[in-house]
C-alpha cells in the first residue's frame, strides 16, 4: 500500500514543475512538457491507491480530475510543439506565433531578400552565346510544362522539377538559369549556402523549411536557384557533426516535398564538383545538364559582342580570336575582351597627352597576342576531361 508520504512527495514534485514554468513567464520546452506530463500521470495513478475517508476521497477525486484535464492540455500543447518542429504547420504571423519563434520575422526577411525583384535585370537567352544543347534541355524541362500544361496533364510525361547544372566555373550556369526565369516570367530566388546556414542551433533547418513553405504557397511560377549546391550537399560521412547532418536531412525532405507537390515550382542547382554530391541528392535531381566550355562558334559570337566598339586591324578576325582562345571559358573571354579594350584606351590616353586627338589606334595581331599570352585559361584540360568523363 502506498503511503501519504509517497503521495505528498510525488504531488510536490509535480507542483514544483508547474511553479517553475509559471514563474519563468515562458512557454515550457518539449522536454519540460514531457516531464510535467509524466509526473502528472504518475500522481494521477497514485492517488486512487491511497486509503482515505469519504471527505478526503472526494477531495482527491477532484485533484485527479484536475490533473487529467491538465495532462490533456499539456499533451495538446506537446502536439502543437511537435507540429511546429516538423514543419506541418503553415507560417503564421500572429502574436502568439512570434512569441514562440522570435526568429520567424528575421527568417522571412532574409528569404525575401533572395528574390530578384527586377526581372528585367536578368539576361535574355539570346544574350547567352552557345550552349545550344543546354538551352534546349532547360526549355524542355522548365518552360514546356508551363507553355503546354494540357499535354503534360493528359500524357505519361512528368515534368522535371529538380535540375542540376554542372560544369567548369565561368561557363554561364548562373546566367542561363536567370535567363530561363526571365523567359517564363517566374519569381526567381537566388540562394547560396550562406542564406540557409545560421549560427543558431536549429535555425538552418527552419530557414530551409521556411523557404519551401513560402515558395510552395505561391501559385505563380517560381524558380529556386541554388548556386554552389555542393557546399550544402556533400557526401555524408561518419565524422560529420549532427548540425550538418540535420541540415542535409531537412533539405532532402523539402526537395521530396517539392517533387510530390502540384505547384509550378522548379529547383535548379549548380555545382563545379558534381562528384562530391551525396548520392541521395544526386538521385533527386531528375535532369542533369552538363554546361561545358564554349565551342569555336560560341567564342566567335562572344568576341563579336564584347569587342563590338573596339577597333582592330583587318588581320584580327573573330575566327582568329576564337582559334587562339581554345580552352577559355565564357568568363575568361569576358575578362580578356576587357583587357583588349583597355589596351586600346591606354594608347588613346597616351596620344591624347601629346596632341589633342580623338583618333583611336587600331590594335594589331601582335599586340592582341601579347595580351592573350598574359591571360591563360583558368580551367585546366585535366579538369575539363574530368567533367567530360563524369558527363558520359
Amino acid at each position: 500500500m502506498l503511503t501519504d508520504e509517497t503521495l505528498v512527495h510525488s504531488l510536490s514534485k509535480c507542483m514544483e514543475s508547474f511553479t517553475i514554468a509559471a514563474s519563468s513567464g515562458q512557454v515550457p520546452s518539449i522536454e519540460t512538457l514531457y516531464e510535467m506530463i509524466s509526473r502528472s500521470k504518475s500522481v494521477a495513478s497514485i492517488l486512487p491507491a491511497v486509503e482515505a475517508n469519504e471527505h478526503r476521497h472526494s477531495m482527491l477525486q477532484t485533484i485527479i480530475a484536475t490533473l487529467e484535464i491538465t495532462t490533456k492540455q499539456m499533451e495538446n500543447g506537446k502536439r502543437e510543439f511537435v507540429r511546429e518542429l516538423d514543419g506541418d504547420e503553415q507560417m503564421d504571423t500572429s502574436d502568439d506565433k512570434e512569441k514562440l519563434d522570435s526568429f520567424a520575422a528575421s527568417r522571412k526577411n532574409a528569404l525575401e531578400a533572395t528574390i530578384v525583384t527586377n526581372i528585367e535585370s536578368l539576361p535574355l537567352l539570346s544574350d547567352i552565346m552557345g550552349l545550344k544543347e543546354a538551352k534546349e534541355a532547360l526549355l524542355e524541362a522548365l518552360v514546356d510544362p508551363l507553355l503546354y500544361p494540357e499535354w503534360f496533364e493528359q500524357s505519361n510525361i512528368s515534368p522535371w522539377r529538380c535540375v542540376l547544372l554542372f560544369g567548369p566555373p565561368g561557363t554561364g550556369k548562373s546566367a542561363l538559369c536567370g535567363a530561363i526565369a526571365r523567359e517564363v516570367n517566374a519569381r526567381f530566388y537566388t540562394i547560396s549556402s550562406s542564406d540557409l546556414i545560421s549560427s543558431w542551433s536549429g535555425q538552418s533547418e527552419k530557414l530551409i523549411r521556411s523557404l519551401f513553405d513560402i515558395v510552395l504557397a505561391n501559385e505563380e511560377p517560381s524558380i529556386i536557384f541554388m548556386d554552389e549546391v555542393d557546399s550544402l550537399c556533400r557526401k555524408r560521412n561518419t565524422n560529420e557533426d549532427d548540425a550538418n547532418r540535420r541540415v542535409k536531412t531537412e533539405l532532402l525532405v523539402q526537395i521530396s516535398r517539392l517533387q510530390s507537390s502540384k505547384s509550378r515550382v522548379f529547383l535548379i542547382s549548380a555545382t563545379n564538383c558534381p562528384w562530391d554530391l551525396d548520392p541521395a541528392f544526386l538521385r533527386r535531381f531528375e535532369k542533369k545538364i552538363y554546361i561545358g566550355l564554349p565551342d569555336s562558334e560560341a567564342r566567335e559570337a562572344l568576341f563579336a559582342k564584347l569587342l563590338e566598339r573596339t577597333e582592330m586591324s583587318a588581320e584580327v578576325s573573330w575566327k582568329w580570336l576564337s582559334s587562339v582562345t581554345e580552352g577559355h571559358s565564357g568568363d575568361d573571354i569576358r575578362r580578356l575582351s576587357n583587357e583588349i579594350a583597355f589596351a586600346q584606351f591606354r594608347l588613346y590616353k597616351a596620344a591624347k597627352k601629346i596632341m589633342d586627338t580623338t583618333t583611336r589606334k587600331m590594335l594589331n595581331r601582335d599586340e592582341i597576342s601579347g595580351i592573350i599570352s598574359k591571360s591563360p585559361p583558368t580551367v585546366s584540360r585535366e579538369y575539363v576531361r574530368q567533367f567530360e568523363s563524369y558527363a558520359n
